[in-house]
C-alpha cells in the first residue's frame, strides 16, 4: 500500500466556521465543501455526478427528486450515512438559526425519508 498523501488548499480569508449550516464567508464555504459530502457534485461542463447518492430520479415537473445513497457512504468514524441524516442536514439548513448563505435556497424543500438509504426532497418550484 503506498503511504498517504498529503493534500493541502489555500483559501483567501479567515474562516469562523465550517459547517454548511452556517457558513456565510467564501472561506467558509470553500472549508465546508472540502469537509462536507453533498448528494451529488458538480462535474465536468456542469453536469451533476454521484456523491453521498449512487442514482437520483425526478418527476417530469422537476419538482420531487429521489436519491438514493451508495451503501459505502458514511460518516468521518465510519457510521452509515442515512436518509435520516439527511433529512436532518436539510431541516437544519431550513432552521431560523441558520445563519449561512446556503439556508434561503433550502427554505422551500420538504425532505422525507422514504427508506434507511432513500430520500425525497420536494421542492415548490422547479
Amino acid at each position: 500500500m503506498p503511504p498517504p498523501v498529503t493534500y493541502r488548499e489555500g483559501v483567501v480569508g479567515r474562516p469562523e466556521s465550517i459547517t454548511p449550516i452556517t457558513a456565510r464567508s467564501r472561506s467558509e464555504r470553500t472549508l465546508a465543501g472540502l469537509v462536507f459530502s453533498g448528494l451529488v457534485r458538480l462535474g465536468p461542463a456542469d453536469t451533476l455526478e454521484p456523491d453521498l447518492a449512487e442514482s437520483w430520479t425526478t418527476d417530469d415537473a422537476g419538482r420531487v427528486w429521489t436519491f438514493r445513497l451508495r451503501d459505502d457512504a458514511v460518516w468521518h468514524d465510519g457510521t452509515s450515512v442515512t436518509a435520516e441524516d439527511v433529512v436532518f442536514t436539510v431541516d437544519a439548513l431550513k432552521s431560523p438559526d441558520a445563519a449561512g448563505a446556503m439556508a434561503a435556497s433550502w427554505a422551500e424543500v420538504e425532505a422525507r425519508v422514504v427508506d434507511d438509504r432513500t430520500v425525497q426532497l420536494t421542492l415548490q418550484t422547479p
